[in-house]
């Protein structure tokens, strides 16, 4: 596992979120983890994403962590996935998997 990312400041978190650089490590262990590196090509980066927020082939992987307001922005999309997917009828991104990658719920990236 690769150590958790850390930022000095806020502004470097927000300069870095569409670093592929930075996030290409933590992106491939995810999809590894969840049988889902070979879903295609290099990680892009999402376009004026509020967490870490990548494309890669037909999968998109997202990152919370960091900011205060995560828990709660991770709950309320969490929800969202989970009604939609309720509905055949609505046209809707799947949630393929889902995970922590630290053990500590308490740290800045659980």
């Amino acid at each position: 596992m690769i150590a958790p990312p850390t930022f000095a400041s806020i502004q470097e978190y927000v300069s870095r979120l569409g670093d592929v650089g930075s996030w290409g490590p933590y992106v491939a262990e995810i999809l590894d983890r969840h049988d889902l590196g070979g879903s295609g090509g290099e990680p892009v980066a999402g376009f004026n994403a509020t967490y870490p927020t990548f494309l890669c082939g037909d999968v998109v992987v997202k990152l919370f962590g960091y900011s205060r307001v995560w828990r709660g922005s991770h709950a309320a999309e969490r929800a969202a996935y989970l009604l939609v997917a309720a509905d055949p009828e609505i046209a809707a991104p799947r949630l393929l998997a889902e995970g922590r990658s630290y053990d500590d719920v308490d740290a800045p990236w659980p």
